[in-house]
């Protein structure tokens, strides 16, 4: 009896943690407004990919580096020589265009990506191929890319899809010790996937935070 009423209690726990979710997630914002493209926007010259040019990145002093994509205000660029010390690989990283040697000339905004992440969110990952992965804060977000404030002193810009959310990762952590390495029980499950299922709303920690709180 007492296993059938534990049952009723994990099934009714989860049942009220998906309306809240849903609700939220039916709200997903639409693509940040951009700004229109103005005259000195378009001043400059229109990279390809392959184009040489010269460009500062985190630490680096202007090196040449070669573009091997423009998205919008932005270009990816790869780095032609990997002399300084602290360097190993293939340096990597987005510059915006008007940084550039030449000046990159804009020709429009994405306008439908998204981010998967929202401005303050907590999140891990990194700037560039080189450095290693470093929790951070999302300051701001431009389409696919998103701009973040990392505790090692540094920013950038990076791909959303590359960042972790660091709700999830501590999630995991606090499980695996909490069940040292055992059965995850339901309400935990339940509480793990209140991020993903939260994902597009429109206010993304309160609707995770009343999940969370609805899986007991």
């Amino acid at each position: 009896m007492r296993s059938l009423f534990g049952s009723l209690v994990v099934v009714s726990v989860l049942a009220a943690a998906s309306p809240s979710c849903k609700s939220e997630s039916a709200k997903a914002p639409g693509p940040t407004p951009l700004p229109e493209i103005t005259a000195a926007d378009r001043e400059g010259t229109t990279l390809q990919a392959k184009d040489k040019v010269t460009a500062s990145l985190g630490p680096r002093k202007q090196k040449p580096a070669h573009v091997i994509e423009t998205y919008g205000k932005f270009a990816l660029v790869s780095f032609d020589d990997d002399g300084n010390d602290w360097v190993s690989g293939n340096f990597k990283g987005w510059v915006l265009q008007k940084e550039l040697t030449p000046q990159g000339a804009i020709s429009s905004h994405p306008v439908d990506d998204t981010c998967t992440f929202a401005v303050d969110d907590a999140v891990r990952g990194r700037w560039n191929t080189v450095m290693q992965e470093t929790d951070g804060v999302v300051k701001e977000t431009y389409g696919k890319l998103a701009h973040v404030d990392f505790v090692n002193k540094t920013s950038g810009w990076t791909q959303c899809k590359l960042l972790k959310s660091r709700s999830d990762e501590e999630d995991e952590a606090s499980t695996g010790s909490e069940q040292g390495g055992g059965q995850v029980d339901a309400v935990t499950k339940c509480r793990r996937g209140c991020n993903s299922r939260c994902h597009g709303a429109k206010n993304k920690s309160k609707c995770v935070n009343e999940c969370r709180r609805a899986c007991g």
